[in-house]
């Protein structure tokens, strides 16, 4: 397999064994945390797209909500901001969301995709 700081497509097994490589016990518990987190926090996104694209716009706004504050705890503060401005595009529980939320939505996804790109390539040797 041939990594290059374009591929953004990595799945979390690649993403695993690329970050865990060389390096010693901490980094690898490190790495493995960050891989888990970002996992789960794509896994979230994947459910609020899947949810808004059948109409069931509270279920995205409680993955919205859940993204912002696995987010915020993760300290990826670019991806909280999105997914808590998707979530207020989104609108009140209840209510139709505003006109363009996708893009809301869409801006959650790039931002997981710049953070593993980031994470894939910041720990190749």
């Amino acid at each position: 397999m041939t990594w290059s700081h374009k591929r953004t497509d990595a799945t979390t097994d690649e993403l695993h064994s690329a970050i865990s490589g060389r390096h010693n016990a901490f980094d690898m518990r490190l790495s493995d945390e960050k891989v888990l987190t970002l996992a789960d926090l794509a896994n979230d996104a994947l459910a609020l797209n899947k949810a808004a694209l059948a109409g069931d716009y509270d279920e995205a706004r409680f993955r919205a909500q859940m993204i912002t504050e696995k987010a915020m705890t993760a300290g990826y503060d670019a991806l909280a901001s999105a997914a808590a401005t998707a979530h207020r595009s989104l609108g009140a529980v209840g209510t139709t969301p505003e006109i363009g939320f996708g893009h809301g939505i869409l801006n959650i996804a790039e931002q997981i995709g710049v953070l593993v790109e980031r994470q894939s390539t910041s720990r190749l040797p």
